[in-house]
């Protein structure tokens, strides 16, 4: 029982990422997008340009660096433990890819790129002393992590969306949807934002779910493949 008593209290010691929302998330990720230089509603956020254009070393000290990356890794943020020094590093490929590519292979690359900035600006200063602790039972790895709200890549992907998807741009979107009725609204978004396609439905139900669109509009429609790819129905 002793034992059981020292590794709950060696657990409650050790340094955790704060417990964030959906809403508070959502919160910083719109703060953070009014600073990208040439950011147009309803256009591809230029996130690649927040990090080499400086604004990411400015506000959160961050450097950045782009190289052949091993272990199967396209992105990291990693934080040295002895000069706290912070660095996002983005794989080579899904650099040239996020600027180059086209369709599929862009969007995924621009949101590795929007998730290693979400670790960047979320975690700081929290995975400074995560990096510092020996301690076992500090976990960074994906399901490890309950509630989820506490896991940074969970908090990562959630910034990731709401940077390259925000309320405003699919407001906007949806106004030049509704003025033509064809095609498919989801295919409208991957195209004017350059977002994956798998995206499109969670991101939408986020938004309804933060009274930031208006469900009705939806709500007939949720469903529907044709009104979200056109005669594609199924959500791949």
């Amino acid at each position: 029982m002793k034992e059981d008593d020292d590794d709950e209290q060696a657990k409650a010691n050790i340094p955790r990422v704060e417990c964030r929302t959906i809403r508070q998330i959502e919160d910083i990720a719109r703060q953070e997008l009014q600073t990208i230089k040439g950011y147009v509603r309803g256009k591809p956020v230029p996130i690649q340009d927040y990090i080499e254009f400086g604004t990411l070393k400015a506000r959160y000290n961050v450097d950045y660096a782009v190289s052949n990356m091993n272990r199967g890794y396209i992105g990291r943020f990693d934080i040295d433990k002895d000069t706290s020094r912070k660095t996002l590093t983005i794989d080579q490929q899904q650099w040239i890819l996020g600027l180059e590519a086209k369709g599929k292979s862009r969007a995924h690359a621009r949101f590795t790129v929007a998730h290693e900035i979400g670790h960047a600006i979320l975690h700081g200063q929290e995975l400074v002393e995560m990096a510092k602790c020996e301690d076992p039972h500090v976990l960074y790895i994906r399901g490890e992590i309950e509630p989820e709200n506490e896991c940074p890549e969970w908090q990562a992907d959630r910034f990731a969306e709401a940077i390259l998807m925000s309320a405003e741009s699919v407001s906007f979107l949806l106004d030049t949807y509704k003025a033509r009725l064809s095609g498919g609204f989801g295919k409208l978004l991957m195209r004017n934002l350059d977002v994956p396609r798998t995206m499109i439905l969670t991101r939408i139900r986020t938004l309804v779910d933060l009274n930031m669109i208006d469900e009705r509009v939806f709500k007939s429609f949720m469903d529907s493949g044709k009104f979200w790819w056109g005669e594609d129905t199924e959500n791949k």
